[in-house]
């Protein structure tokens, strides 16, 4: 029994007690996954089968097995990380792509411009999207050189000079290789 093998508080923490009952009860085999957190509060995942036997005498016993799956776990939630990652690559690709075959088709430089924040805005879910150039070697100031949107005026981004303090972490995002994206309001 658990309460065999897993100090009293752990046990009754973790409800072991009523998933037994349960498994007793429905007289059918039963799987759970838990998460646990170690003395080091280091995370453990458990895989356990349980499964009510009545023995030749009529006593009911439960048998349980776990399996320590945390690597297991640790290495399916890197895969997730990773598949994401792709999958960001593979989109932010094809919208270089679109951009690219969208400039290349396009004589006139303005349009394909304004065509590329389309398309990138669209990437993004954003109804507009903003070219800026930096007006000081500090990065402290900027004017909006383009820009595409709906039909809502963004006076914030239109004047000659924009400070570029009004947006938190700009410069550290940009460093970083980030796109900045900025919610409306």
């Amino acid at each position: 029994r658990d309460c065999d093998i897993f100090p009293k508080d752990f046990y009754e923490q973790h409800h072991f007690e009523q998933k037994d009952r349960g498994v007793m009860e429905s007289g059918s085999v039963q799987v759970f996954n838990d998460r646990f957190r170690d003395r080091q509060n280091q995370e453990i995942w458990l895989h356990t089968v349980k499964l009510p036997m009545q023995m030749p005498s009529g006593d009911q016993l439960l048998l349980g097995l776990s399996l320590n799956v945390t690597e297991k776990q640790r290495l399916e939630a890197e895969q997730a990380l990773t598949i994401a990652k792709l999958n960001a690559y593979v989109r932010s690709e094809q919208l270089v792509n679109r951009i690219l075959t969208n400039a290349l088709g396009n004589d006139d430089f303005y349009a394909a411009g304004r065509d590329s924040l389309r398309l990138l805005a669209e990437f993004h879910g954003a109804n507009h999207a903003f070219v800026f150039r930096y007006l000081d070697d500090t990065l402290d100031f900027s004017r909006c050189e383009h820009s595409w949107g709906g039909e809502e005026n963004l006076e914030l981004f239109q004047n000659e000079k924009f400070s570029m303090r009004l947006l938190p972490s700009w410069n550290e995002r940009i460093a970083d290789g980030c796109d900045i994206v900025i919610p409306n309001t």
